[in-house]
């Protein structure tokens, strides 16, 4: 199973991590959108309060247990 849970996931770079490394294994047709908006997600929002970084990992573990989920498993 692919999904992570929240105690995997203690900080935005553990997160970044999880997410870049396991975009490989998505189709390869959407290997670099995937990438590209990994990457450009993380430095918009770099310069958010504590607060709201809680809130965009827990956006982010949600988001990439669905797509994990329906891209990989399911296909």
């Amino acid at each position: 199973c692919l999904a992570i849970s929240d105690e995997l996931v203690m900080n935005s770079r553990q997160l970044y991590k999880y997410l870049y490394k396991n975009i490989r294994r998505l189709p390869s047709d959407l290997q670099n959108y995937y990438r590209s908006h990994v990457r450009g997600q993380f430095n918009s929002h770099s310069d958010e309060e504590p607060e709201r970084v809680r809130q965009l990992i827990q956006k982010g573990i949600q988001d990439s247990d669905w797509l994990f989920y329906t891209k990989v498993v399911l296909i």
